[in-house]
């Protein structure tokens, strides 16, 4: 018991002290972190910050392109396939649905980034699966800890070249960045926006 009431003016007393010098360092510090920081140059930090959670993360082989939004991939357990997460690309006409415009073109700009034998990452959606049993994902042609998504995920990059337009049947990671793209290809009149 003896110990721990001499203890207490101690712990007092220290924290004073840090309260006295945190509060005396407090004049050297400028109001606003401006000073400091670029704002500006940081700007980009809302629309490219990676969100994605690494355990999500993994990578895969290109096996074929399908279409816009969906290709098959190979992680060496076996093919499967990938719909593209947050975007919609122009129907290629299979299984009686009816070809839209822009449909090859949507899956040439696909076939020329996703060439069979590239490893890709895979950026694993929740839920994983869509109704039709293929894996939902965000594709990124460069690892995704140092790659920002406009210049490095598939996804992004459709909506930005308007091969594809935003489809946001629940939350999306991106899905601020995916509306900026899509609107930015539409002001431009940029694939499917300038049919």
């Amino acid at each position: 018991m003896t110990r721990r009431k001499n203890r207490l003016p101690v712990l007092i007393i220290a924290g004073v002290l840090a309260l006295g010098i945190a509060g005396g360092l407090a004049a050297y510090l400028p109001e606003s972190l401006d000073a400091w920081v670029d704002v500006e140059a940081l700007e980009w930090i809302s629309d490219d910050t990676q969100k994605q959670d690494d355990a999500n993360i993994r990578t895969a082989q290109v096996v074929r392109v399908v279409d816009g939004d969906t290709a098959v991939f190979n992680d060496g357990g076996g093919d499967f396939r990938v719909r593209f997460i947050g975007i919609d690309a122009p129907e290629m006409g299979f299984h009686n649905s009816e070809y839209e415009p822009g449909a090859t073109e949507a899956t040439e700009f696909v076939s020329e980034l996703l060439v069979p034998g590239r490893v890709v990452y895979l950026e694993i959606g929740t839920p994983s699966e869509d109704t039709f049993g293929r894996v939902r994902a965000y594709i990124w042609l460069d690892d995704p800890a140092s790659a920002k998504p406009r210049e490095s995920m598939l996804n992004a990059l459709l909506l930005k070249e308007g091969y594809a337009e935003v489809s946001i049947r629940r939350a999306t990671n991106y899905e601020e960045l995916f509306c900026e793209l899509e609107a930015q290809a539409k002001e431009q009149g940029l694939g499917i926006w300038g049919l």
